[in-house]
């Protein structure tokens, strides 16, 4: 992928977790100008840089095309974003690709290029092969299977980027709620079953035909928080298609948890 030109002006729509804040200090690093744009209830992710809210969709129209004609050139999105189950505006009803493709288009049609998270921050891409000290079994490989089959339906049916699989069996998938929740459930899950000796795997990978520029799949230290807490095998993520948030950090919480990870 092709570093971006970090003499554009950039404008940042920040969400939350650790993700905008790594993309601000890459910019400052860069030089490059930049404006930050807040979605609704993540206001205090940058609480220490100047940021604008976005307050509606019609608002954040109006303001891509104004910050389009103070010169800025490229958009970023990056961060967490907890959708609204029920919505009146027509642009957020259908699944999460669906309705990032529209807010995607809002942004090409003010005049603005999309950067990928990735194409500033490519260290953060998931790379093939064992990460962990500890390796999967030949019981988690069937897991793994299992989970990319689980996953690549939901993400034809565009419901969700994540599964947790044990004997084979799925336990919870990945819904509005987000993944942590969907540990929680295959945790729960487990526990109500007695579920003795192999402890199942959460797979992660982008959805069918879904727009990287705007939604890469992400885990970090909660994923691996919560994946120790239910009970897990170990994580396999969609090599060179998720993000790795604080990679050392999630590598060290993983082999203290006995937890593997890979990159499939």
């Amino acid at each position: 992928m092709p570093t971006p030109d970090s003499n554009r002006p950039a404008i940042l729509v920040a969400g939350g977790g650790a993700l905008p804040r790594l993309l601000v200090a890459r910019c400052e690093a860069q030089s490059r100008r930049l404006t930050i744009l807040t979605v609704p209830g993540q206001e205090g992710s940058l609480a220490d840089h100047e940021c604008q809210p976005v307050v509606s969709l019609d608002e954040f129209q109006r303001q891509l095309l104004e910050l389009r004609r103070q010169g800025f050139l490229d958009i970023i999105f990056a961060g967490n974003v907890q959708r609204p189950i029920q919505s009146r505006d027509p642009i957020l009803e259908g699944g999460d690709d669906a309705v990032l493709r529209r807010i995607l288009a809002l942004s090409e049609q003010a005049g603005l290029s999309v950067i990928a998270v990735q194409a500033l921050l490519p260290e953060l891409v998931a790379q093939r092969g064992l990460m962990t000290e500890f390796a999967p079994d030949d019981a988690d490989h069937l897991d793994i299977v299992r989970g990319r089959e689980v996953v690549l339906t939901l993400g034809e049916m565009d419901i969700g980027q994540a599964a947790v699989v044990a004997h084979r069996q799925c336990l919870a998938v990945e819904t509005i709620a987000g993944t942590d929740h969907a540990i929680e459930q295959a945790g729960a899950v487990m526990r109500a079953h007695r579920c003795p000796g192999h402890r199942g795997v959460l797979y992660k990978a982008p959805k069918t035909h879904q727009d990287l520029r705007i939604d890469m799949p992400t885990i970090g230290p909660r994923t691996i928080d919560a994946a120790i807490r239910a009970g897990l095998a170990g994580i396999a993520v969609q090599a060179g298609g998720v993000l790795i948030i604080d990679k050392p950090d999630v590598i060290a919480r993983a082999n203290q948890g006995k937890l593997f990870l890979i990159g499939d």
